[in-house]
């Protein structure tokens, strides 16, 4: 399992206790699914499957299953998993016959290794019931996100000093992983800690409309909201050899 993916699962661990006993539950705003990609191990193919919801012209509720196959090798990265993947199934939502009256039922999008999965809006009341993978002699395992109707925030941080190379001596980074894609600083010894933050949160507000995220210049904090509709899973972590990630949630709603 790739650096990225232990780092993002780790992260999730913690998550998970607010997401079931700390949080109220709440109307889900948005439908938004996510796929963490893992490096491939070896070549082979990976199928998604997604079952989506809606009403047809006659008032009767129907579910359509839509499956999309995607060739990897095992030269590719989580990354270039995922473009892959996603051209696969954005081929097959726009086949005529995975449509309702010309329209997509769903809609792709995400950066890095993970890709999101919505309603794509043209049908009105399409939702996502169900996202499953399948990876076929690729020795990896993708995760599978689903939204969750709860709210709360976090924040992340660092601890300690950047010196812009890990202990071996290579370029170190920051990264942020999210249920929406990954923001990922390149660090060097020049750079602040209020200037990794500003970097991070430029990346993540770029995600989507729906992102919401502050920074505390004076405490060093940089806080995101967790929210269906936005980023509502995430997990920090560095290479740098003077710091050390802090990714944690503070409040919930």
């Amino acid at each position: 399992m790739s650096r990225r993916t232990n780092l993002f699962i780790a992260m999730l661990a913690s998550l998970a206790a607010f997401f079931v006993l700390g949080a109220s539950s709440a109307p889900q705003a948005n439908n938004t699914w996510s796929i963490i990609f893992d490096d491939p191990g070896s070549g082979g193919s990976q199928t998604t499957t997604i079952t989506v919801s809606y009403t047809d012209s006659q008032g009767v509720k129907r579910e359509k299953e839509i499956s999309a196959t995607a060739q990897i090798t095992a030269a590719d990265s989580s990354a270039s998993k995922k473009e892959k993947v996603q051209e696969a199934l954005n081929t097959e939502l726009s086949k005529p016959e995975n449509q309702v009256g010309g329209n997509s039922l769903a809609a792709t999008g995400g950066t890095g290794g993970v890709m999101t999965i919505t309603p794509s809006g043209q049908v009105p009341d399409a939702k996502i019931e169900d996202v499953e993978t399948d990876d076929e002699r690729t020795g990896e395992k993708d995760k599978v996100l689903k939204p969750t109707g709860k709210e709360g925030l976090a924040q992340v941080s660092l601890e300690g000093e950047v010196v812009g190379l890990t202990a071996s001596g290579g370029p170190s980074v920051y990264e942020v992983d999210t249920n929406l894609g990954t923001a990922s600083v390149q660090l060097a010894s020049s750079m602040t800690r209020l200037q990794v933050l500003k970097a991070l949160r430029d990346q993540l507000d770029a995600m989507g409309p729906k992102v919401v995220t502050w920074i505390d210049s004076e405490k060093l904090i940089l806080f995101v909201l967790l929210k269906d509709d936005g980023i509502y899973t995430l997990g920090a972590g560095s290479t740098d050899d003077g710091l050390r990630a802090v990714c944690k949630v503070i409040a919930t709603d």
